[in-house]
């Protein structure tokens, strides 16, 4: 019997107060449940397939560092099944020991998922599955085997209701602390970039964004185009950072003059498709982009007004133009290409299993990739260091790439820069076991680039050379960007890429020419454009074939 007591207190106005205290037994501690002697199901869930890697992640931390044991499995297994709620994006692991969920997790979280891990997303207004015969209100799930509960947790990740509780025949386990749920905490800080007027000090138009790269519609009678101010601290330019002269190493955060904020190659693609969704419509994948060629890179070393025209073709389709106004009010153009609506097609799914398999170099870690990425100038802060790591190959390589969270929490891209960015940096693979200084490739025009469907926040970079690839300072390449499952969402074809080592100069010799050196064009664009391909032979960065699909 534990000891009690009564304390009272009156007080002069006559309010009395009386509380009864009682002594704190603490309760017998009970038995430890033994380890399971059969595979037990740990099922989480999530609300976004981010959040849920993040959860994974979370796991496999707690599991390095020895919170559980295997004698902890079935209180694991009962609480992740009756103490969450089931959630849209699910995951269930087929384990029996704390070290196989471990494996199963990290092999998950690596793109290569084992035999005993499922993964699926329940789908919204449609019927959801029924449980497996064997696990119903009248069956006695003790006589499940392995193939059994395997159909269970597949019927589960696809949406059937299960009665986790019901299925823990006798002793229930007792609930224990897990790891906690990753909430994807959204920053809500003003823009302090733009006038407090609301409007974007040139044109005096609205400060809210049409999208994170196409700011503003700033169309006249002249021209219809969309501008976007940029300041030089946005994600994909304060750490994206070249050599301001040839020669040079960049430096990604200590703001040396030889370090200067470059807007990336693959920026100018989702400008130009969300400046035509914006203008013409329909929905953010119908739009492919064609002949697009990159002129000179865009310096933002202060703050800047890019603007995307585009103009209607007589035979279907747009033209674009990226470019920005001198400081004699001349027009700089910076990149150009073409837009056609696209035809609904099936999806795509590549084997990565078997792709990994044909890449026939050495597995490089991201900290090994961006080291030779800074050593040729090319310096990357953390919102643009998406690699995992990169399976390189004399003919093909393929790279696992992450979101990183620096550049995770502004949202409405369908081709995210960061992850983009990131795919091309998987070409390094392609050079990687050549001798002397190590190589990668820098943008200099593409051929064709569908969108399926949005970059996801996981995905698999697939690059090899092209079909008509021959060699030397220029090369052409071709590009797949998938999900987890292999389905390809972005799809670069007659990528042509020059490419460059340290010393600032491309494979054949020829100086990479810095933007201060770049000639002005001439001030009609189909002149300008014709004197670019002449100049890129003159050169030896074309061949006679490309000038001639160039002109097509």
């Amino acid at each position: 019997m534990p000891r009690r007591a009564g304390v009272s207190s009156f007080g002069f106005g006559g309010v009395n107060a009386h509380v009864v205290l009682e002594e704190y037994v603490p309760r017998t501690a009970p038995e430890p449940n033994p380890a399971p002697t059969a595979p037990v199901p740990v099922v989480l869930s999530a609300s976004h397939p981010d959040v849920l890697c993040a959860l994974a992640e979370r796991w496999v931390d707690v599991l390095r560092r020895g919170d559980y044991d295997d004698t902890d499995m079935g209180a694991i297994a009962y609480t992740t099944g009756t103490g969450r709620t089931p959630m849209t994006e699910r995951l269930a692991c087929l384990v029996r020991t704390t070290g196989e969920l471990r494996e199963a997790l990290e092999s998950w979280l690596r793109g290569e998922p084992a035999v005993d891990v499922f993964r699926g997303k329940v789908p919204r207004g449609v019927e959801l599955p029924d449980v497996p015969a064997g696990f119903g209100p009248h069956d006695d799930p003790t006589t499940a085997d392995r193939r059994d509960w395997a159909r269970l947790l597949q019927s589960w990740v696809d949406g059937a209701p299960v009665d986790w509780d019901r299925l823990h025949t006798g002793r229930h386990p007792r609930r224990i602390a897990l790891p906690t749920y990753p909430f994807r905490l959204r920053r809500y800080w003003v823009d302090t970039t733009r006038p407090a007027n609301g409007t974007n000090g040139t044109n005096g138009t609205p400060a809210s964004a049409l999208h994170p790269l196409v700011h503003t519609n700033t169309s006249d009678l002249n021209e219809h185009r969309y501008t976007s101010h940029f300041t030089g601290r946005e994600f994909f330019l304060a750490d994206h950072r070249v050599p301001a002269r040839a020669g040079e190493t960049a430096t990604a955060s200590d703001g040396r003059p030889d370090a200067v904020p470059v807007l990336p190659a693959v920026a100018y693609l989702e400008m130009a498709r969300a400046a035509a969704v914006q203008a013409a419509g329909g929905d953010e994948h119908a739009w492919s982009l064609e002949s697009a060629s990159w002129l000179r890179p865009l310096v933002v070393d202060r703050a800047t007004d890019v603007h995307t025209a585009l103009t209607t073709r007589s035979g279907g389709g747009l033209d674009y133009e990226v470019y920005a106004e001198g400081d004699d009010g001349a027009r700089v153009v910076f990149g150009r290409g073409r837009l056609r609506r696209a035809t609904a097609a099936p999806a795509e799914r590549l084997d990565l299993a078997a792709l990994r398999a044909q890449c026939d170099g050495p597995v490089l870690d991201a900290e090994t990739c961006y080291a030779r990425l800074t050593g040729i100038g090319m310096a990357y802060g953390p919102a643009l260091r998406g690699i995992e790591r990169l399976h390189t190959g004399s003919r093909q390589s393929m790279a696992r790439l992450k979101l990183p969270a620096a550049a995770a929490r502004e949202s409405g891209y369908v081709l995210h820069p960061a992850m983009l960015d990131a795919a091309l940096h998987a070409t390094l693979g392609l050079f990687a076991d050549e001798p002397g200084t190590p190589r990668t490739a820098l943008p200099y025009a593409l051929g064709e680039l569908a969108v399926p469907r949005a970059v996801p926040g996981t995905a698999w970079a697939v690059v090899r050379f092209a079909e008509d690839d021959h060699g030397g300072a220029v090369r052409r390449l071709d590009l797949d960007l998938c999900d987890d499952d292999g389905e390809v969402c972005v799809r670069l074809r007659g990528f042509s890429v020059r490419t460059a080592d340290g010393s600032g100069t491309t494979a054949d010799g020829e100086p990479i020419r810095p933007a201060a050196q770049t000639p002005e064009p001439p001030s009609g664009p189909d002149d300008a454009y014709l004197l670019d391909l002449i100049e890129a032979i003159g050169r030896r960065e074309m061949s006679a074939d490309e000038f001639k699909r160039s002109l097509a």
